[in-house]
């Protein structure tokens, strides 16, 4: 895991304590849950409002992978796994890679073995998995954008939410306390 996503959230969080101290604001004046009710809930509903419940269900299942990022084995020892499974075919046939399938732990690669051994030839095979893939490298595209566009709304809807407390400041401006 690459710790940058975190140190980052970390060093904001601080850059935002220290400003409000060095201001001689309250800690507590940043963590308001009205306001923050209304910046994440309404950001949140807009973004889905923008978009599908299948590109929010996605977007919501992604956000794992910000964190973890995307393991996959080092090249060098997936080089060894694919030059095995080559030299399983050509000793022990193509029907031999049925048994490898239920081994592998990546889905890719078991759905690659899989059409091998069903006989699938090599240019239809090598589509299929270009497809495979950039199917999912569209999932993820999908999943950015819905994060991108909540992006563009927030400010809009923090806006939106100082003008509502503004009024209600205004409406008790007879009352100081």
């Amino acid at each position: 895991m690459d710790p940058s996503l975190i140190i980052g959230i970390i060093l904001a969080f601080a850059g935002l304590v220290a400003m409000a101290l060095l201001e001689g604001a309250h800690l507590e004046s940043l963590v308001l849950i009205a306001p923050m009710v209304l910046v994440f809930g309404a950001t949140i509903a807009i973004g889905i409002a923008g978009g599908t419940i299948r590109d929010f269900i996605g977007a919501i299942k992604s956000i794992p992978r910000a964190f973890i990022g995307l393991r996959g084995p080092a090249t060098p020892d997936l080089i060894e796994k694919v030059a095995g499974y080559a030299e399983i075919a050509r000793t022990q046939g193509l029907l031999a890679l049925e048994g490898a399938v239920a081994d592998e732990k990546s889905q890719f690669i078991k759905e690659a073995l899989q059409d091998i051994a069903d006989g699938v030839d090599g240019e239809t095979l090598r589509q299929l998995m270009n497809d495979k893939a950039d199917s999912a490298d569209s999932a993820n595209r999908v999943s950015s954008r819905f994060f991108m566009s909540m992006g563009g709304y927030a400010p809009t809807v923090g806006i939106i939410g100082t003008v509502v407390s503004l009024t209600h400041v205004l409406e008790n401006l007879s009352e100081p306390d």
